[in-house]
C-alpha cells in the first residue's frame, strides 16, 4: 500500500512523525512524506536518501491512504491532489502533542499500545563532527524555541546562570541556535547561526549532553540519540512532559513545570 504522511510545520513536528512512519514501514507499506508548509525546506535534508521513507510527495503519485496530523491538516489544504477512491484522507482525532497524535494514528493501523516504545528510536545516523578536542565534557545548549508571545511559557529564563555554573564545574559549553533564539555570548564553542540543519545535527552529535527547551532542536537531539534534557513549560508541559517522561529514546530526560521559570538550575545540574 502506498501511504502519504503529511507532517506539520516545524522541525520537531516532522521528527515526531517518524515513529508512525517506522511502524508503517514495519508492515511493508511504502511510505512517502510531505511537510506543510514548505518554509522549512532545510528539513528535507534530514530525510534525503534515507531508508526510513520511500520518497517525497509527488503530484503524479496516486496514494492508497493519506495520513495527516492535526497540524498537517491545518496547514496542508490545497496541496494533496490524488488519493484512490474509497480510501479517505485520515487525520488524528486527538488534539495533543504530535507524538500522541501520530501514535494514535498508528494504533488505528493496528499497533499494540504496549509495543509503541519499539518505534521511538533515533533516526539521524550521521557521524558526529567533533571539532572541539578537549578532555572536558561538552554540554550543548539551545536556549530558543518559536518566537513570539504565544511561546513565552516554553522559554526557560535561566540559561545564562546555567552556563556559568557549568563553567564553574569545568564543563565546556557549545551554543546552538539561529534567528530569534536567545544568543548567549562567551560560550566555549559558538555555533549560533553557523550551520544548516544537517551540519547542526552533526555538531550536536559531538556533545556529551544536550539541554534545550521544548523545540525542534530538542527533538533533533532525541533523533540523534545523544543524552539530552528537555525543559518543558506551559501547554507543552501539560501535553507532553507529564505523560511522556521519555520522549524519543532512552537517553531523553524530561523535566517540567507549568510555570517554567520555577525550574531551578540546580535541578538541571543534578541530571548531568
Amino acid at each position: 500500500m502506498n501511504i502519504l504522511v503529511v507532517a506539520g510545520e516545524g522541525v520537531g513536528n516532522v521528527i515526531m512523525v517518524t515513529p508512525l512512519i517506522r511502524y508503517l514501514k514495519s508492515k511493508k507499506h511504502r511510505v512517502y512524506l510531505t511537510i506543510k508548509p514548505i518554509n522549512y525546506k532545510d528539513i528535507y535534508t534530514l530525510f534525503e536518501n534515507h531508508k526510513l521513507i520511500d520518497g517525497f510527495y509527488s503530484p503524479k503519485q496516486v496514494y492508497d491512504n493519506i495520513l495527516v496530523t492535526w497540524w498537517g491538516i491545518y496547514h496542508g489544504k490545497g496541496r494533496i491532489t490524488k488519493c484512490k477512491k474509497n480510501n479517505p484522507l485520515l487525520r488524528s482525532p486527538y488534539r495533543g502533542h504530535e507524538m500522541s497524535e501520530n501514535l494514535a494514528m498508528a494504533f488505528d493501523f493496528g499497533l499494540n499500545p504496549k509495543n509503541f516504545l519499539n518505534y521511538l528510536s533515533p533516526f539521524i545516523n550521521h557521524k558526529p563532527i567533533v571539532d572541539h578536542h578537549v578532555n572536558n565534557k561538552i554540554i550543548g545548549i539551545h536556549a530558543g524555541c518559536n518566537p513570539g508571545p504565544k511561546w513565552v511559557g516554553k522559554k526557560w529564563p535561566h540559561y545564562k546562570k546555567l552556563i556559568q555554573e557549568l563553567k564553574n564545574k569545568d564543563y565546556k559549553v557549545a551554543l546552538f541556535g539561529q534567528g530569534q533564539d536567545e544568543y548567549i555570548p562567551n560560550t566555549d564553542f559558538d555555533y549560533f547561526n553557523k550551520f544548516n540543519l544537517l551540519d547542526t545535527a552533526r555538531h550536536m552529535a559531538g556533545c556529551d549532553v544536550f539541554i534545550s527547551n521544548d523545540s525542534g532542536t530538542m527533538h533533533m537531539a532525541s533523533a540523534i540519540g545523544i543524552k539530552h534534557i528537555g525543559i518543558f513549560g506551559g501547554e507543552g508541559y501539560k501535553l507532553m512532559a507529564k505523560n511522556n517522561p521519555n520522549i524519543y529514546n532512552k537517553n531523553s530526560t524530561v523535566i517540567g513545570n507549568y510555570d517554567i521559570s520555577k525550574i531551578k538550575v540546580s535541578k538541571i545540574l543534578d541530571l548531568l
